[in-house]
């Protein structure tokens, strides 16, 4: 190695060196840092050892980890790195391209072997020295930060130092860890107090929370002045939240006050309360300008708040203030606040208009700036014009009358914003439609928005519309309210009428079939007039599809109506006969009868729904005098004497005429069926619907009590009791909507347990008015009482409406079981036959009449296997309607039993047997088909006894038995006590109209001869339910001989004229009302027996009614004595 190879060699260990030297002092700075970092942190953790003893282990880990990290990281590592001067060569050669490898050749060169020139070795080097003269080799190996790590580890040297040298804050808490052994301390006592120093409105209320910790005894006392000389003390108490252990309340704080808290020896620093007088609202008046289609005039309702009206209405807020104030906001929702209107130091006003539901506050600033937040809030109610409700009460159903009946109608109508008008309309036959008003409507509620129910009544008059027997009558009633275009209507109802032999006649022909009914021509008929009003009426709230879908299927209706009745009138034809004698007429009114459907057909079709109508009704009064007629003869018949035909005449026509009416009974009842499945569905979504009401009620009667219990102010209990008022308006509205929806439901079930949850809808509803007029007087115990009452009546609906679904399912089973029992029958009839056939053809009969006479019967056997087919598919469909019915423990054990009489029938192979005796028919194997026609009646008669078993299992318990006799007692009691209660009413009219003296004398005048006429009529129906009842009560029992007792008084009553002298109405209270409320009193005592509760009810039970207590006492007194005995 030469001099200047030496020269290149030095210069580059020496920068080498310095890029060395750099890269520690980057070590030792990030290093020092560490150190006092982890120190610090340290020192930090130490001060709260004895809060969080776990922080300091932590801290030690973490921070020694990381001191570590940081010395291997970039002290350790670097310095064992190795860095050859070649290879800083190399990289000061990529640093500077233009060298061109000049100075990795100088200095490789010293290493090479002999075989180089020395010349050219020393020109190699110099041109190597020429070219990196200008280079500075501590500058090709920069570290970056240099002078930031050298700087950092001078200041972390004298941080550290002087950290080292003043231990005065640092050394307690450290000596504290080190002098523990690392051992965590005993946590110290704590006592945290909120809210310390406040201000609160006066008379609010302040809450002061205390959280104590480290304490063996969890205790604290508050200790407070309001004059700074006398201290009073409490103790707070737990409130169960771990974040705040104890809790005071000063519910009215009047004047400044200081207080602190005490726990074990920490006392709390003391704390300073200020009291600030804001404005507050005293009252709010308001003055609401509903919109022009309403009809409503301006209303004022003083001393309000929250707000009821229809979107559109103007409502003017005129608050009263508490205190001086400067500035007034009214904020609707969350808005912003607009500014009020002042009219005096006490007074500011401000409009709104009522769009949706929401709330509005008022926001009132005193001239110091305090304000009144946080504000309260009043309810915005847009309230929807809900049209009227219109329940026809009475008939409420079809009925049959004579020409010169007056039927009563009674119709309950309920409505929100006021009623226009209430009509009711009449249409004889096809004649034009007449309007009758109804009187003494009360339209003063004009100026209420609540929602209220009238009852009111009127009278059909049907020999003023000059009808005769065969004639029809149809009637409806609309209600108009003031805010509505449409009027609403109720369901449309028939009165047929009849003449004075009908009711002899018909008993005589339901003896003469054993009481069942019969089929008529005009049902259908009657049904399409029904549907096609049904139509017109909906015709703006269905789609144009669905309508126009629900006009071809009306057209198709009317046409097989025709057909049929064209059918009879073809075969009647036929026989000229009967077209000459007195059957003739028959066949005329037929014959008018289709040609009216035809002119109604293309009229449906073209959407001429009203002209359609006049037609079909002028078809169903001609079908009413046909069906008339045909009865009248079957009547004759029975009784053994024709008139103008002789027998067989008669006969062969009755035959006739049944054939084709018992296929379009057959048609009619599948259609019947159809809609009793769907009113049935209905009256289990009525079900659900009956128990979500008297949840509701049930909540409202609970708010009701707890707001006689709590102690508000009288705004707040204003506030509430509106609130509660409008709550329950709508309860009722719900239930009058309800009613309106069950109506057609109820009308087609054949119990009287739908009938009569209807009767009890209606009071529900009555009670829940009477609770609402209650509330609007704020007479909170009445309506109490009211909604507890509209309870029970709910509460009694929902066990009719079970009672009726059962009813509905015992039914349904017992007709599949009649089903299939005729099934049987038939099903022996074709195995006779073809025990018959097979006879023949064992004699050797190959006949063609023997192979035709075997093919009719394979086809009555495939029409049998249809009819099993559609008597299981109803099976299924029972099945699955009583598996979305309900979810108490008697409807899956219900279900349970439903499935298994499914799975008992599929068993049996029903249609695959008859499947076999078809294909043995087929095959002329007459010998194989009677064998599987045997099995297959033997299958059916294990089908029907099933069925008769799950039939039987349907039967209402002794519970379910004790409660219906229970609600018909009542019931009978109401209907008796509701005739004298218009006895009394007309007992007081006649005693104003007399003088003293006359009243002293006579006490109690008589009744009118109109009121005597409503008093026998209730008692004749009370008869009936009397007679229903009677069927309840146990045999040979102590009911049922009071039972007898009480009928025999009924009759006696009745037969000597029930009159209107006061003896004679205390015979009918003594005789019928106390038997009565004696048999009451038992029934509730046996079931509450049966009900097996912890302990019996006693005279002194506060559950007994007052009015049973004696009878109750009396009949467990006899049944001790009997014990006795």
């Amino acid at each position: 190695m030469n001099e200047k190879q030496e020269y290149l060699y030095t210069a580059i260990q020496h920068a080498l060196k310095k890029w060395r030297f750099a890269l520690l002092m980057r070590g030792l700075a990030l290093t020092l840092f560490s150190a006092v970092l982890f120190f610090g942190l340290f020192v930090l953790a130490s001060v709260f050892w004895t809060e969080l003893p776990w922080l300091v282990p932590a801290v030690l880990a973490a921070g020694t980890a990381g001191l570590a990290y940081v010395v291997f990281r970039f002290i350790l590592r670097p310095w064992r790195r190795k860095v050859t001067v070649q290879q800083v060569a190399r990289s000061v050669e990529e640093r500077n391209p233009a060298l061109e490898d000049r100075l990795v050749t100088a200095l490789h060169s010293q290493h090479s072997g002999g075989g180089i020139s020395r010349e050219w070795l020393d020109r190699v080097i110099e041109d190597a020295l020429q070219h990196v003269r200008d280079i500075e080799f501590e500058k090709q190996l920069p570290v970056r930060g240099d002078l930031f790590w050298r700087s950092l580890f001078g200041v972390t040297l004298v941080l550290l130092l002087v950290i080292l040298f003043n231990r005065v804050n640092w050394q307690g808490p450290v000596n504290l860890v080190l002098q523990s052994g690392f051992v965590p301390p005993q946590p110290l006592p704590a006592l945290y107090v909120q809210p310390g120093n406040t201000k609160v409105r006066k008379g609010g209320s302040l809450d002061i929370t205390a959280t104590v910790k480290n304490f063996d005894d969890q205790r604290a006392l508050l200790y407070f002045s309001t004059d700074d000389s006398t201290w009073q003390t409490a103790e707070l108490e737990a409130t169960g939240d771990p974040g705040s252990d104890l809790h005071y309340q000063f519910l009215s704080v009047e004047t400044p006050m200081r207080y602190y808290l005490r726990a074990g020896d920490l006392i709390s620093d003391i704390f300073v309360v200020d009291v600030y007088d804001a404005p507050s609202v005293q009252r709010i008046d308001l003055t609401y300008r509903f919109p022009k289609a309403t009809g409503l005039p301006r209303r004022f309702e003083r001393d309000g708040g929250d707000i009821w009206a229809p979107a559109g209405t103007r409502v003017t807020v005129k608050v009263l203030v508490h205190n001086p104030f400067a500035q007034a906001l009214l904020i609707v929702g969350e808005g912003k606040p607009r500014e009020m209107k002042i009219l005096s130091d006490s007074t500011a006003v401000a409009s709104l208009v009522v769009r949706t539901d929401g709330f509005y506050r008022i926001r009132l600033i005193s001239p110091e700036k305090l304000d009144n937040r946080p504000e309260p809030e009043y309810f915005i109610r847009a309230l929807k014009n809900a049209e009227p409700t219109v329940t026809l009460k009475r008939p409420g159903r079809d009925v049959k009358a004579t020409m010169i009946e007056e039927i009563p109608v009674v119709v309950d109508v309920g409505d929100d914003f006021g009623l226009q008008s209430v009509e009711l309309a009449l249409t004889v036959n096809s004649r034009d439609e007449q309007i009758f008003p109804f009187e003494n409507i009360r339209k003063d509620r004009r100026t209420s928005l609540s929602f209220d129910t009238q009852t009111l009544s009127t009278l059909i008059l049907l020999e003023d519309l000059q009808v005769e027997p065969g004639d029809f009558v149809s009637y409806y009633v609309m209600a108009r309210d003031v805010a509505s275009q449409e009027p609403a209507l109720s369901e449309i109802f028939y009165i047929e009428v009849i003449n004075f032999e009908h009711i002899y006649r018909q008993a005589t022909s339901q003896a003469a079939q054993g009481g069942g009914g019969q089929s008529s021509m005009s049902l259908p008929q009657k049904d399409i007039i029904t549907a096609t009003t049904r139509l017109l009426r909906r015709k703006k709230a269905i789609p144009a599809d669905e309508y126009e879908a629900n006009l071809g299927n009306l057209e198709q209706a009317q046409a097989d109506v025709r057909e049929t009745i064209e059918r009879i009138v073809s075969r009647a034809r036929m026989r000229s006969r009967f077209v000459r004698d007195a059957s003739g007429q028959v066949i005329r009114e037929l014959e008018i009868a289709t040609e009216e459907m035809k002119k109604a057909e293309p009229l449906i079709g073209a959407d001429s729904l009203q002209q359609a109508l006049v037609h079909e009704r002028a078809a169903y009064n001609r079908l009413l005098r046909a069906d008339a007629l045909v009865r009248e003869r079957q009547i004759v018949n029975s009784r053994g004497s024709g008139r103008s035909a002789t027998p067989q005449t008669q006969d062969e026509l009755a035959r006739m005429f049944q054939d084709e009416l018992d296929n379009m009974k057959s048609k009619y009842e599948t259609l019947e069926q159809q809609s009793r499945e769907q009113a049935q569905q209905e009256i289990n979504e009525a079900l659900r619907k009956i128990q979500e009401l008297a949840k509701r009620q049930q909540q409202l009667n609970k708010q009701n009590e707890l707001l006689a219990q709590q102690k508000l102010s009288e705004q707040e209990k204003k506030r509430r009791i509106k609130k509660l008022q409008r709550q329950q308006e709508q309860l009722n509205r719900d239930t009058q909507n309800m009613m309106q929806r069950l109506q057609d439901s109820l009308s087609k079930q054949k119990d009287a347990s739908a009938r009569e949850a209807m009767d009890e809808l209606r009071k529900a509803s009555s009670s829940m008015n009477r609770a609402t007029n209650r509330l609007r007087r704020e007479q909170t115990e009445g309506a109490l009482a009211a909604g507890r009452q509209a309870r029970e009546r709910l509460r009694k609906i929902e066990k009719q409406l079970q009672r009726s679904r059962n009813n509905a399912l015992k039914n349904d089973l017992s007709s599949l079981k009649d089903e299939f029992a005729e099934l049987g029958e038939q099903q022996k009839r074709l195995q006779e036959k073809t025990r018959r056939l097979q006879k023949r053809q064992r004699e050797g009969d190959r006949s063609d009449s023997l192979r035709q006479a075997v093919n009719e019967l394979r086809r009555q056997q495939d029409a049998l296997r249809s009819k099993l087919q559609s008597s299981l598919q109803e099976l299924q469909k029972i099945t699955r309607r009583e598996l979305s019915a309900g979810s108490t423990a008697k409807d899956r054990e219900r279900e349970e039993q439903l499935a298994r009489l499914q799975r008992e029938i599929k068993r049996l192979g029903l249609e695959g047997k008859m499947r076999q005796a078809s294909s043995a028919l087929r095959q002329q194997n007459l010998e194989k088909a009677g064998q599987v026609q045997k099995r297959v009646a033997e299958a059916l008669n294990k089908a029907n006894r099933e069925l008769a078993s799950a039939s039987a299992q349907q039967n209402l318990s002794d519970e379910e038995k004790l409660e219906m006799a229970l609600d018909q007692t009542r019931s009978i009691r109401e209907q008796i006590e509701q005739a004298l209660n218009e006895k009394s009413a007309g007992n007081e009219q006649g005693e104003q109209g007399s003088d003293e003296s006359s009243s002293a004398a006579t006490g109690r005048s008589t009744l009118s001869p109109e009121q005597i006429s409503r008093l026998r009529e209730n008692l004749w129906k009370s008869k009936e339910k009397l007679e229903k009842l009677r069927k309840m009560l146990p045999e040979n029992s102590s009911l049922d001989k009071q039972g007898r007792q009480l009928m025999n008084a009924l009759q006696g009553i009745l037969r000597q004229n029930a009159g209107g002298s006061p003896q004679r109405l205390d015979e009918i209270e003594a005789g019928l009302l106390q038997r009565l409320l004696k048999i009451e009193a038992e029934l509730a005592a046996q079931l509450q027996i049966l009900l097996n509760k912890e302990s019996l009810r006693t005279v002194q039970d506060e559950q007994i009614p007052v009015r049973y207590r004696e009878l109750v006492e009396e009949y467990y007194r006899s049944i001790a004595d009997e014990g006795k005995k």
